[in-house]
């Protein structure tokens, strides 16, 4: 595929080289970052919580709310809407990500979740922090 369109461009090879990293990037945010990090599978019950990444068809993990040190929340604007993220953090770190844009029962597992974990309230979203939490 390269090879043809490297042979039937009109571009200089420096417009493809940019489109070609654009690519790799593009494809690299969408596998890593958002289908394994926030398109999560998510299932609570008395004991804790249970996430599948992937969309649910990865890793499935098992946590007990007494791991949490708690829940932080973030706002994203986009273009049309303000999206709400949800952070349950262990040891400093965000181990698992709700979005209001993925989950269409984002609010339930909001609630369900503030009454077990403490809230630790709401922090600035970061660009920056979520490409290199990409490759954490």
């Amino acid at each position: 595929m390269i090879a043809k369109l490297w042979e039937k461009s009109n571009l200089p090879p420096f417009e493809i080289f940019v489109f070609l990293t654009f690519l790799i990037f593009a494809w690299i945010w969408v596998s890593f970052g958002e289908l394994r990090t926030k398109a999560v599978k998510v299932y609570i019950d008395e004991g804790g919580v249970t996430v599948s990444t992937y969309l649910g068809l990865g890793r499935k993990r098992v946590y007990s709310f007494s791991q949490f040190d708690g829940l932080e929340t973030a706002l994203l604007p986009s273009k049309y809407d303000t999206y709400e993220y949800l952070y349950l953090i262990e040891n400093g770190k965000k181990v698992i990500k709700l979005s209001q844009f993925y989950h269409s029962n984002y609010d339930e597992l909001k609630k369900g979740l503030s009454i077990k974990v403490p809230n630790l309230g709401q922090k600035r979203f970061s660009y920056i922090q979520e490409i290199k939490e990409i490759f954490t």
